[in-house]
C-alpha cells in the first residue's frame, strides 16, 4: 500500500481492513494453515506454541513465516490475519513511495527477494 505519505498509505489499508469480515479470516486462515487461532481476541498475539502444526503440515515453511512476523514485539493476531489475507505471509509494505522503493531496494540487493507482487 503505497501514498504520497506513510499516513496515506496507512489509511488506504485501513479503509480496505475496515470491510474484512475478521472471523471469516480467522476461519480462513485456520482452514488453510491448520493454525488454531480460535479463543483468541483479535488484539491479543498469537502463542508460539500455537504455530507447532508446521512440524506436520506440507505448508510448513508459510507457517514459519507467519510464527516469525507473528513473534514480532506488538504483533497481534489483527495484524497476522491482515498480513496473511493481503500478502500471504509475505512482506507487506505499507507507506510512502519513498519508504516503500527504499525497502524494495534493500530487499533486492540483500538478496531477500527473487520479485514483487504489486
Amino acid at each position: 500500500y503505497v501514498g504520497r505519505t506513510d499516513k496515506e498509505a496507512r489509511d488506504v489499508l485501513m479503509s480496505v481492513v475496515e470491510h474484512m469480515d475478521m472471523e471469516f479470516v480467522r476461519h480462513w486462515f485456520h482452514e488453510k494453515n491448520g493454525i488454531d487461532v480460535d479463543g483468541l481476541a483479535l488484539d491479543q498475539p498469537v502463542p508460539e506454541e500455537r504455530f507447532e502444526v508446521y512440524k506436520t503440515n506440507t505448508n510448513g515453511s508459510r507457517i514459519l513465516a507467519y510464527r516469525n512476523y507473528a513473534l514480532q514485539p506488538g504483533i497481534t493476531l489483527r495484524d497476522l490475519l491482515i498480513n496473511a489475507s493481503s500478502a500471504m505471509g509475505h512482506i507487506l509494505m505499507v507507506g510512502s513511495v519513498d519508504k516503500v522503493a527504499d525497502q524494495m531496494i534493500e530487499w533486492f540487493e540483500q538478496r531477500a527477494c527473487d520479485g514483487f507482487s504489486v
